[in-house]
């Protein structure tokens, strides 16, 4: 319910108590101390403590300089869920895995 409607209309996401939102974003560092946004291949999924897993569909986003990707999904408030998440940015290399864990609740 933090995302602000038209935000959420924009990217086609649906507003509600029970709908989380994961937004990844994916920074290049360059020698001199810079970094700058880089497109990326997203991928995962999310399961709860019983082992339910569904995957996570991610949108890229390009807001001027800003390049994120964006996935949606549903929760159940007060359950904790894992998150498996491969972030690939350079194509000539193998996916970065990300894993994290979270207990979410509504706003």
């Amino acid at each position: 319910t933090f995302l602000a409607v038209d935000v959420a209309r924009i990217h086609a996401i649906n507003r509600s108590r029970s709908t989380g939102v994961l937004n990844v974003s994916v920074l290049r560092r360059f020698g001199d101390g810079t970094s700058r946004p880089v497109a990326a291949f997203v991928r995962g999924t999310i399961s709860n403590d019983v082992q339910q897993r569904r995957d996570l569909e991610f949108a890229r986003v390009s807001e001027g300089q800003a390049v994120y990707s964006i996935a949606s999904f549903w929760y159940s408030a007060g359950q904790p869920y894992l998150f498996q998440i491969e972030v690939q940015a350079d194509p000539e290399q193998g996916p970065f895995p990300l894993r994290f864990s979270h207990t979410l609740y509504p706003d």
